[in-house]
């Protein structure tokens, strides 16, 4: 990754409700902390502009809590057990806690087949504005689909679902800590490493793939969550 990318705009729908939510969460109404100080709670509103059936959602959810608990050893800045909600789901007025909006972009059902995957594609980014890392990420769900597919060969539906959920999963995370670090920064290793291969935004399910291909080996392919 080479900084962080700065996108031009948001879709109305989400910019609008992104800064409501921020507007709320500033002004510590959701969980009683002064201005300008974090609260220990952290609401992850995500949106999808293309349909996502409940099993789905829920295995995303799930694979999100999961890894913010893991995270969260290594990382205490992040909170635990984070509030996830569908945007959608999200009621005028409904206070929220250090909220962060999530765009999710593209298919993010998981692939049938091996996609071709185009080089040092962005997988997943933040936007800065005013000197400051502004509380939305965006994701491409192709691009990950397309960077994981060969590794999920030989699974079943059921697990090829899981691992998409993960691998989702795991780029918001990667932007999350840059939202909350407020730095661009990237590690030599693990989630916030600069660029991720097949086998980190499968991290958690290497022994299935190992089982379950013939040869166990890694998919080609690197890209930035950036």
């Amino acid at each position: 990754m080479q900084g962080l990318k700065v996108e031009e705009r948001l879709g109305k729908t989400v910019r609008a409700l992104g800064l409501f939510l921020t507007f709320m969460g500033a002004a510590g109404c959701a969980f009683g902390v002064a201005p300008g100080v974090a609260g220990p709670k952290t609401t992850l509103v995500v949106f999808s502009d293309r349909p996502l059936a409940g099993p789905a959602w829920s295995g995303l959810f799930a694979e999100l809590r999961r890894e913010a608990t893991a995270e969260s050893r290594s990382f205490p800045i992040l909170d635990p057990d984070p509030e996830v909600v569908r945007g959608l789901d999200v009621v005028a007025g409904q206070l929220t806690e250090n909220p962060i909006v999530v765009k999710l972009h593209g298919d993010c059902n998981a692939p049938v087949g091996v996609r071709s995957f185009p080089s040092d594609a962005p997988l997943g980014w933040v936007r800065r504005e005013e000197g400051r890392i502004s509380s939305f990420i965006q994701v491409d769900c192709t691009r990950v689909a397309q960077l994981i597919s060969p590794r999920l060969l030989w699974m079943s539906a059921g697990q090829k679902a899981a691992a998409m959920s993960g691998a989702i999963a795991r780029v918001i995370l990667h932007e999350w800590i840059h939202i909350a670090e407020q730095t661009d920064h990237h590690g030599r290793r693990g989630i916030t490493k600069p660029q991720f291969g097949g086998e980190d935004l499968l991290d958690g399910f290497e022994s299935e793939i190992g089982v379950l291909s013939p040869g166990g080996g890694k998919g080609a392919g690197k890209s930035q969550p950036n």
